[in-house]
């Protein structure tokens, strides 16, 4: 997706890198690569590598901004629930097979209410 976007990009954009479950399993010489590069120089794009625990100061802040947001719609969230401790191993793996987007909850005990 990235080499899609790339020419679309405004100048001095910047690229943030996080996450790439999806890559975990995948073997180095079939990984995606990007291809688009010469965009990097002409927009004077960036592209850095960000991990939650980079700004865990602001971590207690940015997760109740975040749950206010959830509340009142302005973000959606997706998530597929798993009944049973049983389904468990299914809904990790469905993490690497892309069977299902978003957040993974396995239900292992009565809904709460």
């Amino acid at each position: 997706m990235i080499d899609t976007v790339m020419p679309l990009l405004r100048i001095g954009a910047r690229v943030v890198v996080s996450g790439q479950t999806a890559d975990y399993n995948t073997p180095y010489d079939q990984a995606p690569a990007l291809h688009n590069t010469r965009y990097f120089i002409a927009s004077r794009i960036r592209m850095e590598g960000l991990v939650v625990f980079d700004d865990l100061r602001a971590f207690a802040a940015a997760q109740e901004e975040l749950c206010g947001m959830i509340e009142t719609g302005a973000v959606k969230v997706r998530e597929h629930k798993y009944h049973g401790l049983e389904a468990a191993p299914g809904a990790f793996i469905d993490l690497f097979q892309g069977s299902a987007f978003g957040r993974r909850i396995i239900q292992v005990g009565e809904e709460p209410h």
